[in-house]
């Protein structure tokens, strides 16, 4: 089971306080962040990843009794947000396979993975296509794909229906009840009301 203990978070840049001693723990199912525009909900996602370094606080996360640091956090994670992008002139598919091989996971394992999680993120086109020349609604899915087709532990999903339609937004829906059942832990970050009522908790930052 993945844990995760946030104490007394502080994140600030200059004088502006953009979290201010957050707190909470979660350790399984789907946890969202709310908050409107600007209340820190990506900044914290960012902390929590170790993309970024809080001003002062602790994040503690486990896996069972194992303390997982930094480098072996990263080999548990998926993260779908605006701000992270994929390589242009790579494939989808080509971009899976770049970040299986960051984390040791072969690519004979990957093909009939990538071809499940596709269908559950609706991806009706081809994955060969450079991911540059994809629209944004497609360029989503594919995040998302990347997020979840690797079979991580922890999924970060910041905004997850950017730029999706409905049937998009359907999609991010099969992709979080499967985590549920697989029971990967999931942080959503977004203020859609619909979004939130698809986590089990939620915590704001307002």
């Amino acid at each position: 089971m993945i844990q995760l203990e946030v104490k007394d978070l502080v994140k600030r840049f200059g004088k502006k306080i953009i979290l201010n001693g957050v707190n909470f723990s979660v350790s399984s199912g789907v946890f969202g962040i709310a908050g409107s525009n600007g209340s820190g909900k990506s900044t914290l996602l960012r902390c929590l990843s170790y993309l970024m370094t809080p001003t002062k606080g602790e994040i503690n996360w486990k896996s069972g009794s194992t303390t997982l640091d930094k480098t072996l956090f990263k080999q548990y994670l998926g993260y779908a947000a605006p701000y992270l992008n994929l390589y242009a002139e790579f494939s989808a598919k080509e971009n899976l396979a770049f970040h299986a091989k960051l984390k040791g996971i072969e690519q004979k394992d990957l093909s009939h993975t990538i071809e499940e999680f596709a269908r559950l993120a609706d991806v009706r086109f081809s994955l060969d296509q450079a991911y540059g020349s994809l629209s944004s609604g497609q360029q989503q899915r594919v995040k998302l794909l990347s997020a979840f087709a690797l079979q991580p532990k922890i999924v970060f999903l910041d905004e997850p229906g950017t730029n999706l339609d409905e049937a998009g937004n359907a999609a991010v829906r099969n992709l979080i009840e499967l985590a549920r059942k697989e029971e990967v832990l999931v942080l959503l970050a977004s203020n859609d009301a619909q979004e939130l009522d698809l986590c089990d908790s939620v915590h704001s930052l307002n």
